[in-house]
């Protein structure tokens, strides 16, 4: 990544398991604790892939998308 990886403007929501074994959980926090606008929501015991099956996961995506307050 270039830069410190902001995006100006830009509002993001990250899905990431603490436990993947794939993409290290502490880039994901690391991006967050630079963009005031992004959101880091935790989702245990779902992997790297199996995340995006994720029933929790799905619906607090489409609510973000509509535009919906994400916890």
């Amino acid at each position: 990544m270039r830069g410190n990886g902001s995006i100006p403007g830009a509002e993001v929501l990250i899905f990431h398991d603490p436990m993947d074994n794939r993409t290290p959980y502490q880039g994901s926090a690391a991006f967050v604790e630079a963009n005031q606008s992004a959101q880091l929501i935790s989702v245990r015991d779902v992997g790297h892939q199996s995340i995006l099956f994720d029933p929790v996961a799905i619906e607090r995506a489409v609510s973000f998308g509509l535009g919906s307050e994400v916890d």
